[in-house]
């Protein structure tokens, strides 16, 4: 290995002062570093802070740290060549350091790793020498497996703790088996240069390698045979990693940068996370995989939502059951959310506490919810076979439960004019209701011979349309409750969701064929072929406000954009979500999509760019069902299993948004006239496409909006990681746009002082 700094080997590293050498995330919100200052570091994920006081101990660089599976201890590896266990709350040793120099390492240790049942250590050393250890007595077990004249720069376990892998200075891998200290096959060959990291897949039936030669390749763990390699760092590859579920793998280089791949095709994932000014020596995975850590030679650590590539947003704590459904008020101020623990809570939107005690409704989970067009209630339908109606503002029921239906009630809406509703059951029919007496309107309508999944009115209020498991979409009179024409049949599969053009021409369906279909809702016929892209079946579809574009969502864990004239799907399927993707909606100026998953968050993207825009809202402990936009207001209602219901503001601000201009030219030329500067992920109230200059300006369509100190312009460029030490220069900058004033209205700012 090149020493002009020491080793990094696995998917460990960190810093804070000194070269971050290893790094490790425990089973909470802790993580572990030991750097070249010869100390130990327990560090806060939430807040950046260190935890305590430095574990002191080792006489040299600590190369490798690590957490016991159980995460109440840690293990480190020095350059002393010796080994220490510790306490991981009080941070004191535990026993004395594992040296047996006779029998065990002589020279500097690289790497060490608990066994996943944490009864046994693993080390490697620049001795050429791998040791097993006892965690309880600190003895060695057995022999030391030794390769002669080469560095052992990485090891680890396999998933069942059978067998023990290592990567070389030799530039081979090799294995062993753990009881018996015997070799496990040849040595795998492919690398041209000296292997850094090396790691199992979770599920034991693969293994990524990390070279100087500056490729990752992955093996077939049975057989040693290689399966690709990746290929795109500019330098070598310090540390590599896969995700807990076994789709990703994460790498770090000396070319400054992170990378994600994909491990079915081996290709990367978005771009590289960019932000380190130094040598990248180690990253690994959160245990829930929605994160990355990485440490380097800049003397930082970094956190890294690899989700949505921004930091972690506000969770908010109080639900005993998953969540189904947000909202925000009108003035964002308040969240109310909805819940299978069968309360309804509101929450401050500031300060991300609860206000009051939560309030009492539905005895079952909720599966859609929407917004009347004036905003001033919201409607939920459930599991209990009731709708409700609240006042949007107060929170409080409005009047007894609508009852009519005999099952569950997958879908509600409002009339254009507010003064109806219409609803969906398992029960096969669908029900009118008056919203000021609560009372069903006629007879229900009935046509459907299963469960009815999606029911919508048409803009102009003549028609409703309904999507069923039967395979077929029906349209009906609005005012009769009749059907008009012969049901839509286009596909052998459910129809999930159905939903209205703006001018109410067309129908735009879902099915559970991975297809999305356009249909004249005039004569009923399909328009075109079907929209295929997806890998699943799809929950939701909508047209933008204009009705140039149609947005669907699926279980593939995808969103896509299609131009409605030619079905083309414009750019790539929108990714961050982790589950299936349950709703979709278009804000009420089409210039960003909001979405909701069984990943229990909610998020917003940007309409065109395909990136997400703000953090996911991580409210929910189940999935996400249904995400309407208020129809004058950039605010979101979604609805969930928990049986309670959410307000969210959409816009993050009391501000609003700058109405998209209807197309990519005009947003491309924006970027155009701001491509003197560095081209910012933030959201400024007014404003959709920001730079800043190198003079520190932050600049939107070549006007100057405010100016930020120089200190603060690197956080601002790279907002999307956490960084440890909080007092480093490379510190995130966050903006807070409470009283944010633009233009002629920035005298609002002024104060009378008398």
């Amino acid at each position: 290995m090149a020493h002009e700094s020491p080793p990094v080997h696995e998917t460990r590293q960190f810093d804070y002062g000194m070269q971050p050498l290893s790094s490790h995330w425990g089973t909470h919100s802790k993580i572990v570093s030991g750097s070249s200052d010869r100390t130990i570091r327990r560090w806060d994920t939430a807040t950046g802070q260190a935890l305590g006081e430095p574990l002191y101990g080792h006489d040299g660089w600590i190369n490798s740290v690590s957490f016991s599976p159980d995460g109440s201890r840690i293990v480190s590896g020095s350059q002393d060549a010796t080994i220490r266990l510790w306490d991981a709350t009080t941070g004191q040793p535990l026993g004395e350091p594992l040296s047996e120099r006779l029998r065990g390492h002589w020279s500097s240790i690289y790497c060490v790793r608990f066994s996943p049942d944490g009864s046994k250590i693993v080390s490697g050393s620049q001795d050429g020498a791998i040791c097993l250890w006892d965690t309880v007595t600190g003895k060695l077990l057995g022999k030391p497996l030794r390769i002669d004249r080469t560095a052992i720069n990485s090891v680890g376990f396999s998933p069942d703790g059978s067998q023990i892998i290592s990567g070389l200075g030799d530039r081979t891998i090799r294995r062993w088996y753990t009881v018996t200290g015997q070799p496990l096959g040849e040595p795998l060959r492919g690398h041209d240069d000296w292997i850094h990291s090396v790691a199992f897949s979770p599920d034991g039936t693969q293994i990524v390698s990390g070279s100087r030669d500056r490729t990752i390749r992955l093996w077939d763990a049975v057989t040693g045979q290689p399966v690709g390699a990746l290929r795109g760092h500019g330098g070598p590859i310090f540390s590599v990693a896969f995700s807990p579920d076994g789709s990703k793998i994460v790498s770090g280089s000396s070319d400054k940068t992170i990378r994600l791949w994909d491990t079915v095709t081996g290709q990367p994932v978005e771009e590289p996370l960019r932000g380190h000014d130094d040598w990248i020596f180690s990253v690994t995975f959160s245990p829930l995989g929605s994160k990355v850590i990485s440490g380097s030679r800049d003397q930082t650590i970094r956190l890294w939502d690899v989700v949505t590539d921004q930091l972690p947003g506000e969770l908010l704590r109080g639900h005993n059951g998953s969540v189904h459904s947000v909202a925000v008020s009108r003035d964002g101020s308040q969240i109310v959310t909805g819940s299978y623990d069968e309360t309804i809570r509101r929450w401050n939107t500031e300060t991300c506490q609860p206000l009051g005690e939560p309030l009492l409704g539905h005895d079952g989970s909720i599966y859609s919810v929407g917004f009347s067009p004036d905003g001033s209630q919201i409607v939920s339908g459930s599991e209990d076979a009731t709708i409700r109606l609240w006042d949007a503002v107060t929170g409080q029921p409005l009047g007894e439960p609508l009852r009519g239906h005999d099952g569950w009630i997958f879908s509600v809406a409002f009339s254009p004019d507010g003064s109806q509703l219409i609803s969906g059951s398992s029960d096969k029919t669908i029900r009118l209701w008056d919203t000021a007496t609560g009372q069903p309107l006629g007879e229900p309508f009935q046509g459907h011979d299963g469960w009815i999944n999606s029911v919508a009115f048409s803009p102009d209020g003549s028609k409703v349309a309904s999507g069923s498991v039967d395979t077929t979409i029906r349209l009906w009179d609005a005012v009769t409750g009749q059907p008009l024409g012969d049901p839509l049949r286009g596909t052998m599969a459910q129809s999930d969701h159905v939903a209205f053009s703006p001018d109410s021409s067309k129908i735009v369906s879902g099915s559970s064929d991975r297809t999305v279909r356009l249909w004249d809702a005039v004569t009923g016929q399909p328009l075109g072929e079907p929209l295929r892209g997806h890998n699943n079946s799809i929950s939701a579809v909508a047209f933008s406000p204009d009705g140039s574009q149609i947005v669907s969502s699926s279980s593939d864990k995808t969103i896509r954009l299609w131009d409605r004239a030619t079905g083309r799907p414009l750019g790539e399927s929108f990714r961050g979500h982790i589950d299936s993707v349950n709703s979709v909606a278009f804000l009420p100026d089409g210039s960003r999509i909001v979405s909701g998953s069984e990943d229990r968050t909610i998020r917003f993207w940007v309409a065109i760019i395909c990136q997400p825009l703000v953090e996911s809202l991580q409210v929910h402990s189940s999935c996400t069902h249904s995400v309407p936009f208020l129809p004058d207001d950039p605010k979101t209602v979604s609805d969930s299993k928990e049986k309670i219901i959410r307000l969210w503001d959409g816009e993050g601000d009391a501000n609003t948004h700058q109405s998209r201009q209807g197309n990519t030219e005009l947003m491309l030329s924006r970027l155009e006239k701001d491509s003197s500067g560095t081209s910012l992920r933030i959201s400024v109230p007014g404003f959709q496409w920001c730079s800043l200059s190198q003079d520190g300006w932050v600049q939107s369509s070549g006007k100057r909006l405010f100016w930020v100190p120089s200190e603060n312009r690197h956080g601002l460029k790279y907002p999307h990681h956490l960084t440890m030490p909080t007092s480093s220069s490379f510190r995130a900058t966050k903006l807070d746009f409470t009283h944010f004033q633009c233009g002629p209205y920035w005298t609002n700012v002024r104060k009378d002082v008398y």
